[in-house]
């Protein structure tokens, strides 16, 4: 494994998907150090809901896809809805 891939995959991406567009998260967020992966998620869905992104209308059809570094889709979490939808690939 090269540098840069591992790297990448010491990281979670949080992408912005709807059926028309995607606005890729071209950063990521550094996974944390214990592997406390699920208190980094719930801190970024909090984030996300201060700023009114998970029910307000004018998100609703967008996705939060987070990936890993090498593209798997780890969780996929819809917006502009009360009644959050969420999916969760297995992880092997």
């Amino acid at each position: 494994m090269t540098v840069s891939e591992q790297l990448a995959s010491d990281r979670m991406f949080f992408n912005l998907v709807s059926d028309a567009e995607t606005i890729p998260d071209e950063q990521g967020v550094d996974l944390p150090p214990k592997g406390d992966v699920l208190g980094l998620i719930a801190r970024i869905f909090e984030d996300f809901h201060q700023n009114g992104m998970l029910a307000s209308a004018e998100w609703r059809g967008w996705y939060v896809v987070i990936t890993d570094g090498s593209g798997q889709t780890l969780l996929s979490v819809a917006l502009g809805t009360p009644a959050l939808e969420c999916s969760r690939s297995p992880l092997n």
